[in-house]
């Protein structure tokens, strides 16, 4: 889905797929057995 000022307008972008994605980052840089627990260093970021 695209996101941002589309041609039907501006599209919001989600609380849930940013949390995927930035989840997602992380574990592309750290690793995936990185702990994002809420209440790890980075669950909470």
């Amino acid at each position: 889905m695209a996101f941002g000022i589309t041609k039907q307008g501006f599209k919001l972008k989600r609380l849930s797929d940013i949390q995927s994605e930035t989840k997602e980052a992380f574990r592309a840089t750290f690793g995936k057995e990185i702990n994002l627990d809420s209440e790890s260093f980075l669950g909470q970021i």
